[in-house]
């Protein structure tokens, strides 16, 4: 879904999302759960969208079905090239967050350049499922 710039999926909005206030930045060796983002975006970066939506939670595919996503996935990142720099900006942990499913979520923020466009901004939503797992939830580009 396209809205005045910025690009997102999932039961997440974005308004849910800038109403976080800033919180100590995670760094990218600390914690398994960005690494596992950044592994999860290294699918899409391939272009391996069936793939990326098969890893991602069940709030994700109950959003958007598997060829919606490819679609959209398609036609948001083409244009934009390969990525040519990915960054962490921040981790930032939330329980329960308005305008969602009741849960602990990780919000991660990525600054990413890409071969089109510099500056953008990556946020990868992940939802704890079960006892230790925690998958995508949503996607974003600004």
């Amino acid at each position: 879904m396209k809205r005045r710039g910025r690009w997102a999926l999932s039961g997440l909005t974005l308004a849910a999302l800038v109403s976080i206030p800033p919180s100590a930045v995670a760094q990218e060796g600390d914690d398994p759960r960005v690494a596992s983002a950044k592994q999860w975006l290294e699918l899409v970066d391939a272009g391996s969208y069936s793939d990326s939506w098969a890893q991602a939670g069940e709030a994700f595919k109950g959003a958007v079905t598997e060829e919606t996503w490819g679609q959209q996935l398609t036609a948001v990142r083409t244009p934009l090239g390969a990525v040519t720099s990915r960054e962490l900006r921040s981790a930032q942990e939330l329980t329960d967050p308005p305008n969602a499913p009741p849960g602990e979520y990780l919000i991660i923020a990525f600054g990413t350049s890409f071969e089109e466009r510099a500056g953008a901004t990556e946020t990868v939503v992940l939802m704890k499922e079960g006892e230790d797992a925690w998958k995508v939830a949503g996607y974003y580009i600004q």
